[in-house]
């Protein structure tokens, strides 16, 4: 709801305003007289982002930072990169700066990974006596629990995630392909970005339920009604998160998206990807999740920080 809201109000505004040298058009009447074939990409684009990131989110769950964010978010980087690429063709802009810039960017990625798994065998350790202690017991009450995915299963989902979250990118650029260039050619970024809101929030009605009452863990299924009932139960703060959440992340991808009709889809896509970076300053400055975290994760921290920032330097120059 914090998406699609958000995608409105922008419309109406900026989306209203004249673009300047793209033949002066507006968000209405001019995006609703485009062809439908354009819509429906970018709304396929909402649907397919959405399908790909709760099966991320899932991964992550299942299999941990150290896992998933190479299979998901590392493929989706250099797949979508290189789809979206190859649509624009020669506005794609160096190829040697652009895709120098992704295999930085993954290394990145996967320097992250070892981070996050170095910091959580640290933790471990000091408890590993005292739980030994504990293992008898919990072996008994193991048996009684429900049955646990297979590593296959929990892999298939990361990487699944990852080819579906590369193709939202190209969809998106190929719904814009043609804007300011001929008359009714492609959407505007605003109009963009409102259908494939559309799309998240419709898709989102299918996709809970079907999480609920068939979990990809293989979990114990959550009946309608329970969760329904639950979701009206939470206080209004609760819900406050996730609009607020949703508006700041729909601000961002589509600051992403107007960029790439002056950069490139390509190279802006591959900008994004690079968010991770912020996350990580967040758990290291305000939730302080590396206190008391050996050296070598901290000198790994400085190093993905300093990939990060290489990496969207050479993807600008790319351009």
């Amino acid at each position: 709801m914090g998406v699609l809201l958000t995608s409105l109000i922008f419309a109406v505004t900026l989306g209203m305003a004249t673009f300047t040298g793209c033949l002066d058009e507006y968000w209405y009447p001019y995006d609703w007289s485009i062809p439908t074939e354009k819509k429906v990409s970018a709304l396929g684009a909402g649907v397919i982002f959405n399908v790909a990131n709760l099966l991320l989110v899932k991964g992550i769950q299942m299999c941990g930072l150290a896992v998933a964010f190479p299979l998901g978010i590392g493929t989706a980087l250099v797949l979508g990169t290189v789809l979206t690429h190859y649509m624009e063709g020669a506005k794609g802009g160096n190829v040697v700066l652009l895709f120098s810039g992704v295999a930085v960017a993954f290394l990145a990625v996967c320097t992250t990974s070892l981070t996050h798994r170095l910091k959580d065998r640290a933790a471990k350790e000091p408890v590993k006596d005292t739980e030994s202690d504990s293992d008898t017991e919990a072996s008994g009450s193991d048996a009684d629990a429900s049955p646990k995915p297979s590593m296959a299963w929990k892999l298939s989902i990361c990487v699944v995630a990852g080819v579906l979250m590369s193709l939202w990118n190209p969809l998106n650029a190929r719904a814009q392909e043609g804007f300011g260039k001929e008359k009714h050619a492609g959407l505007s970024p605003y109009g963009a970005f409102f259908a494939f809101s559309v799309g998240v929030m419709l898709s989102t009605f299918l996709l809970i339920p079907l999480v609920l009452v068939c979990p990809l863990d293989r979990g114990i299924p959550v009946p309608l009604r329970v969760a329904a009932r639950e979701f009206g139960a939470a206080p209004f703060k609760v819900h406050s998160f996730g609009l607020v959440g949703g508006a700041i992340w729909a601000v961002g991808t589509l600051a992403n998206s107007v960029s790439g009709e002056k950069l490139s889809f390509a190279a802006s896509y591959a900008i994004g990807q690079s968010a991770p970076m912020v996350a990580m300053c967040w758990g290291v400055f305000h939730f302080h999740e590396f206190d008391g975290a050996p050296a070598v994760v901290k000198a790994l921290l400085a190093l993905v920080f300093l990939l990060y920032v290489t990496s969207i330097a050479l993807i600008a120059l790319s351009h």
